[in-house]
């Protein structure tokens, strides 16, 4: 069986095999078009002859045009976001911008499967480079017991393998570094079933659900609203969310094991009739911390890491991802069938109620029914490359994310801040929680 890099090289073979004739084709000519309509003009040197735009051409020979269109906004938005945090230029370990352009084709290269695999340790990517690097320096005998074929050799010496791994080759482990964690493309997101919650798992605490986010850069903010300008590039850990607000019935086992006293509404202190599976309201930042401390407690071992309200950046990447959604769901303005708003119905709803308002990860409730906690103190943004933001370090106020059943629909996107005392709590404010790896100590 061939390793896992014989496999990877098998896989950038094949591309480079389709551009032989991509130039017959036709297609050259109208990618060129799109990249001369584009901001990387320069950078992609449409007439070089074997070079990036070739590579292009070759994506395009087996894909929709807007795949192309899609790749080369993912590009501009990875080089503007890298530009504006100092990561591109010559020295300190900046990466050159042709390397985020090789990096972002061998991602058209790759299966998405084999690409995460390559992207998850900068060790992967080092192997596979070396091995490409060696392949002009093996002998006949050694070649065939690595079961490298002339062919393979031969387009090799011939430089029509993709330019990609000649640019990735000569980077510095720092380099690869940067480009790992910060130029690589957007996950391309896939909506996730969204199934309805079961009613013993919403009871749990033990396991509320959680939705895995691979973390990654993604702009926050939006400039059309004040409280949420400037935009700003955001790193992000990966980590995972609950799929629903915490309920009535999780707070419930949570007042049964510590013995705190029960939200004002409940009568007589047990859960209003019927609204087990109703998102926990009335409660205060506080109550929401304190929640987070005892289900870190009380779960099982999960890695080094530990459960929290989400900050304001991890609550947002949630909601818009990668892409920059306008609303979780998508740029679809909101409808009865997406969220509980506009006091349509002038209550909480079950979690889960509203399939359709999904995130494309399958995380629900981020829209309307009630406002959610987070774990940032209220300040301005401040409109620089950030990693993992945990808020200002200080302040009077708790930011709240999402809107609620009362809300207008313009408040329901995914910019838009809220923020409330952290000893108060109404009939219009949750929470929901996260699993973050530790970040060591600050």
């Amino acid at each position: 069986m061939p390793g896992r890099e014989e496999q990877f090289l098998e896989k950038i073979v094949q591309v480079s095999v389709d551009l032989a004739d991509v130039s017959e084709s036709g297609v050259v000519d109208y990618t060129a078009a799109l990249v001369n309509g584009s901001s990387l003009a320069d950078l992609l040197r449409p007439g070089e002859e074997g070079g990036p735009l070739e590579a292009l051409a070759a994506v395009l020979k087996s894909n929709h045009p807007r795949h192309v269109k899609r790749l080369l906004n993912d590009l501009a938005m990875t080089l503007a976001i890298l530009r504006n945090a100092g990561h591109l230029g010559e020295g300190d370990g900046r990466l050159p911008e042709v390397a985020v352009l090789a990096w972002h084709l061998l991602h058209e290269a790759l299966p998405p499967g084999e690409w995460e695999e390559i992207r998850a340790l900068r060790s992967n990517l080092e192997g596979f480079l070396r091995r490409w690097q060696s392949l002009a320096e093996l002998r006949e005998g050694e070649r065939e017991r690595a079961g490298i074929s002339d062919e393979v050799l031969q387009l090799h010496e011939a430089g029509r393998l993709l330019t990609p791994v000649c640019h990735l080759a000569a980077l510095t482990a720092d380099q690869l570094d940067r480009l790992v964690h910060f130029g690589s493309p957007p996950r391309q997101e896939r909506r996730a079933v969204a199934a309805a919650p079961d009613q013993d798992d919403l009871a749990r605490l033990d396991s509320p659900g959680w939705v895995s986010l691979p973390g990654g850069t993604f702009l926050m903010g939006v400039e059309d609203m004040e409280d949420a300008r400037p935009v700003h590039g955001v790193t992000l850990a990966p980590f995972k969310i609950a799929r629903f607000p915490v309920t009535n019935a999780q707070h419930r086992r949570f007042l049964e094991g510590t013995g705190r006293g029960a939200p004002a509404h409940w009568p007589e202190g047990k859960i209003p009739a019927g609204k087990e599976s109703h998102p926990v309201v009335h409660v205060s930042w506080l109550d929401a911390q304190a929640f987070c401390t005892w289900l870190g407690q009380n779960m099982a071992a999960d890695g080094d890491g530990a459960v929290s309200l989400p900050t304001e950046a991890q609550w947002e990447f949630a909601a818009r991802g990668h892409k920059g959604r306008s609303y979780p769901w998508g740029d679809e303005v909101p409808t009865a069938e997406h969220a509980n708003f506009e006091n349509r119905i002038g209550d909480t709803t079950p979690v889960g109620s509203f399939p359709k308002g999904a995130t494309p990860m399958g995380v629900h409730e981020l829209a309307g029914n009630v406002w959610e906690w987070c774990h940032d103190w209220y300040g301005p943004y401040g409109g620089i490359e950030e990693c993992d933001p945990t808020g200002p370090s200080g302040g009077k106020k708790r930011i709240l994310r999402g809107g609620s059943f009362s809300i207008r629909a313009e408040f329901l996107r995914t910019s838009y801040r809220n923020y409330d005392l952290p000893e108060y709590g109404v009939d219009r404010v949750g929470f929901r929680v996260v699993w973050s790896p530790s970040r060591g100590p600050e």
